[in-house]
């Protein structure tokens, strides 16, 4: 893959994090301060919970349901971010 940096837009996206430990957490701090609308899935994940979603974050313990995500997301033509697994990502979010 050929990574290329650039900056987006991210006032009024929303933002699903799925996902709710101290990983989840310093994303979605990361995040508020440019006005994203953040959704933290702090429960099983379910695959509606990526409706609406305008770029999602993958962040459980279970490397299979990060995995499914990452394929919805695909799927969906949603941009993923999945933590500790690059090769999952379609874009990068340093830690």
């Amino acid at each position: 893959m050929g990574y290329f940096p650039f900056f987006a837009e991210i006032s009024n996206k929303r933002v699903v994090i799925v996902g709710n430990g101290a990983v989840a957490n310093r994303k979605k701090q990361a995040l508020l301060p440019f006005g994203a609308e953040v959704a933290v899935i702090d429960r099983p994940y379910i695959p509606g919970d990526l409706e609406g979603a305008d770029f999602v974050i993958a962040a459980t313990d279970d490397r299979e349901v990060n995995r499914e995500i990452a394929a919805l997301c695909r799927e969906r033509g949603i941009p993923v971010n999945v933590v500790d697994d690059r090769e999952q990502c379609t874009f990068l979010f340093p830690a």
